[in-house]
Order: structure tokens, then sequence, then C-alpha cells
């Protein structure tokens, strides 16, 4: 892995655990794209220190955005669900 394809703050961490994925046997090909174009945002954005703030987790231009998104969906709907089930007639609690 170059160090120099990725410029962020966030560089030598993205290099250490594609290095970790790869020596645990994964291939991770496609996924380094991804992290590439990561890296590439927070360059644009200009992020200083390495920390993953919302305003960079929840840019849209991000790989992330999506699944973000999708998760919080996801939550939302198992918690209305619980709260309907708690409140239904007939519940101990």
């Amino acid at each position: 892995m170059k160090t120099n394809e990725f410029n962020s703050v966030f560089a030598p961490f993205i290099v250490d655990f594609i290095e970790y994925k790869r020596a645990a046997g994964y291939k991770y090909v496609t996924e380094v794209a991804y992290l590439k174009k990561f890296d590439d945002l927070c360059c644009t954005m200009d992020v200083q220190t390495p920390l993953l703030t919302k305003c960079v987790a929840y840019n849209k231009n991000t790989c992330y955005h999506r699944a973000i998104i999708a998760n919080y969906h996801r939550v939302k709907m198992t918690n209305q669900h619980r709260n309907k089930k708690a409140n239904a007639p007939g519940t101990p609690f």
C-alpha cells in the first residue's frame, strides 16, 4: 500500500487499517476505493484533526451517508415497534 495514495489527516489510520485487513486475509480492494473517496472528501473539506464529526459523516458525498441514514431508519422503526408493543393492552410492564 502506497502511503501517498491518501493525503488527508486520516491517511496514516486508513493505511494501517487496510494493512490490518489484508494481513487478516481479506483482499480489501473495493473498500480501498471508498476510503480514497472519503480521504479526498476530507481534503476538500479541509479537515484538520483526525476526528470523525457529524459534518464529515453526514456529508452526502461520503460513501457512508446511505449506510448512516439506513441505520438511523432501522433503529427508529425498531424503537417504534418496541414502544407499540410495550404500550399494548395486557402488557404486564
